[in-house]
């Protein structure tokens, strides 16, 4: 560079932390924005699009959302101003009203700025993934657009409409960046890397604030994690199952083992009950895909001798309370709606959301408008004034705002990437592809789960994590001759 342009340079960062400093009113995170800012865009504008994305799935993995983070006045990790800048408003980071969006917003917008501007130079001839993976990214934007324009039209709330779509947006436009960056297996296989380990991290930090900062005080959350972490503790140790079972090496094996213990502990201390339903569902899914092998033909004759011996332990612990007998009543909280208030109360949203669905079943509501509140359940209008915009039930809420046409359209490249991975996978010649090829199948049953369960469409890691499994199987059905190139 220069020395004139790196003069100028400094000059304009001076002129601009002082602005900041002035505008900010002394607060020192507004005085270093334009640093850091600066830094940030240097660094995306020289590394490839592959690592920036990489090290921001990392960050919405491990750090903590204040928006997520449960008991927050209790402890705080070192981890959440982190959390605070890149996922809350800037404007209350800041202090700066006109800064009202979060910092993950602007970082996504730059990363789709920076992708067309570099055009398919990244690529360096390798494999186009499927068009028809791509075609379809580009449906669930425009279906989201329609449920916009249709909403406004009927008078829909601006504020509340973006409240509904942000992350919704953002799993395509992702999907589409995925697409673009990652060209290779090993590059995917570094992806499920970061999910292991995030998951590890977040484990660590679940116990050290349950036995540090609760235990001495005696005080007792019923979790000590986040919504988004029920998905990737349960994503984490599918990948170590799904990968041993294909590897079947001793290095697989212990990984799986140890690193499904550890897990296993974060998905106890995460305390909810769609992480053992997300597992149940997922192996049952792979065991239906695998072939039939010896192990999975032991499995099957395992599982069916067992079904007559868990019928009757779920009997006996039907009316039980704790102990040996609290799997059962898990089970029961599942299945019975009187078990619990809060399966009394989801049941009551359940059942809004279907009148307000059946008010208009093809387009729905449109984005902006409120669900229909037919029948009140306890009033928690004070801690969640958006809870008609965003129910818990998500999916089902979905269903309402955007319609069953909307919802085909959001959902199409899900449909998609799981038949491009059942087709590569049958294909795919060694244990990491096999097991690339099935994380779609884990992720998406993840995600839907966590949908229906408790507002999964707006997690940021949901988003991520689905977006990056949507991608690998366009790469493996191309390398694999499951889909051709062009089509």
């Amino acid at each position: 560079m220069p020395r004139w342009a790196f003069a100028a340079l400094v000059a304009a960062m001076g002129a601009a932390t002082v602005g900041a400093l002035a505008a900010g009113s002394g607060n020192p995170f507004v005085a270093a924005a334009p640093v850091l800012a600066g830094s940030a865009v240097w660094a995306v504008t020289r590394l490839p699009l592959r690592q920036t994305l990489s090290v921001l799935l990392l960050a919405v993995l491990a750090i903590d959302n204040p928006q997520e983070r449960p008991a927050a006045g209790e402890w705080k990790s070192p981890l959440y101003p982190i959390g605070s800048l890149l996922f809350e408003n800037l404007s209350k980071v800041t202090g700066v009203d006109a800064l009202r969006f979060a910092l993950i917003d602007l970082l996504l917008v730059g990363l789709v700025a920076l992708a067309l501007l570099r055009g398919s130079g990244e690529r360096n001839g390798a494999e186009r993934p499927p068009k028809v993976l791509t075609v379809s990214l580009l449906v669930a934007l425009a279906g989201l657009a329609a449920g916009l324009a249709w909403g406004f039209v009927r008078g829909g709330d601006l504020k509340g409409a973006l409240w509904q779509v942000r992350q919704l947006v953002a799993f395509p436009v992702l999907g589409l960046l995925f697409l673009s960056a990652f060209r290779e297996p090993r590059h995917f296989a570094a992806l499920g890397k970061i999910v292991v380990g995030a998951a590890a991290f977040r484990t660590l930090e679940g116990a050290y604030f349950y036995e540090v900062i609760c235990r001495p005080r005696d005080f007792k959350p019923p979790y000590v994690t986040t919504h988004s972490d029920t998905m990737l503790f349960a994503l984490a140790i599918l990948l170590l199952v799904v990968f041993w079972n294909e590897a079947r090496t001793r290095k697989s094996f212990w990984a799986m083992v140890l690193g499904g213990l550890w897990l296993l502990l974060g998905i106890y201390l995460n305390g909810r009950r769609l992480a053992y339903v997300t597992l149940g569902a997922s192996a049952f899914a792979v065991f239906l895909l695998a072939p039939w092998t010896r192990l999975k033909r032991a499995v099957a004759r395992v599982a069916l001798a067992s079904i007559p011996v868990a019928l009757l332990y779920v009997a006996v612990g039907w009316n039980a309370s704790g102990g040996v007998f609290r799997p059962a009543q898990t089970v029961k909280s599942i299945l019975v709606s009187s078990a619990d208030r809060s399966t009394q109360t989801r049941d009551i949203e359940n059942f809004n959301l279907a009148m307000t669905l059946k008010s208009n079943p093809l387009l729905g509501t449109g984005f902006g408008h409120e669900y229909l509140e037919l029948s009140r359940a306890d009033d928690i209008s004070r801690l969640f004034p958006q809870y008609r915009l965003i129910p818990h039930n998500s999916l089902l809420g979905l269903w309402a705002f955007a319609g069953l046409f909307g919802f085909w359209l959001l959902f199409l490249p899900v449909v998609v990437a799981i038949f491009l991975a059942v087709r590569a996978y049958r294909l795919a010649p060694t244990p990491l592809t096999r097991t690339l090829a099935l994380s779609p199948v884990l992720m998406a049953i993840a995600y839907l789960l966590q949908a229906y369960g408790d507002m999964g469409l707006q997690s940021w890691g949901g988003a991520f994590l689905l977006a990056a499994a949507l991608a690998a199987p366009g790469l493996l059905a191309v390398r694999t001759g499951a889909w051709p190139t062009q089509q």
